[in-house]
């Protein structure tokens, strides 16, 4: 399968991050990639913040804007 990444998709590639973490009871969300934490006093890579549900575009959720007339 090829993809081809259109100007108005680069921004989001660029913007937006997936977080997976796959340790014992994981988790995997998108993030901001401008808001990348660095790591602990140990060296052990901090997690990034979950983008809010608010926050994720709709070209990735699937949902259809919401027109207030």
């Amino acid at each position: 399968m090829k993809y081809q990444v259109t100007d108005k998709w680069e921004g989001i590639v660029w913007q937006y991050g997936l977080h997976l973490e796959a340790t014992l009871g994981g988790h995997c969300y998108l993030f901001d990639a401008d808001e990348v934490p660095g790591a602990d006093d140990v060296g052990t890579p901090l997690c990034p913040k979950p983008l809010e549900s608010w926050e994720i575009p709709v070209e990735l959720v699937g949902r259809k804007p919401k027109f207030i007339a």
